[in-house]
């Protein structure tokens, strides 16, 4: 599982990534994982056997990583040094970490 999150992270980042952010914008690409997680879980609800979990967990993984994870970080790009490391603390501890979302 891992090896399949990873050697898919790794191709969407290299080839899709930096497309989807230049035609889409970072507001767009930013949905597209909670409407991965949407769309696997009304997967699973429909046929709730191990291969169906298994790639929606992989789907979810690898998109985390490749697509959302970078696309949130180029959120800050445009903060000033000092503002950019306190808000993605309050971010991370609270938002991310914390449940609250």
């Amino acid at each position: 599982m891992d090896l399949a999150v990873n050697t898919i992270t790794v191709v969407l980042q290299l080839l899709v990534t930096g497309r989807l952010v230049s035609r889409f914008g970072v507001a767009l690409v930013m949905v597209i994982l909670p409407t991965i997680v949407t769309v696997g879980l009304l997967a699973f609800s429909i046929a709730p056997v191990l291969g169906v979990l298994l790639v929606v967990q992989v789907s979810r993984r690898a998109v985390n990583f490749a697509i959302a994870r970078p696309v949130r970080e180029m959120l800050y790009t445009l903060l000033p040094r000092i503002d950019k490391y306190n808000s993605k603390n309050i971010v991370d501890a609270l938002v991310y970490r914390g449940g609250v979302h």
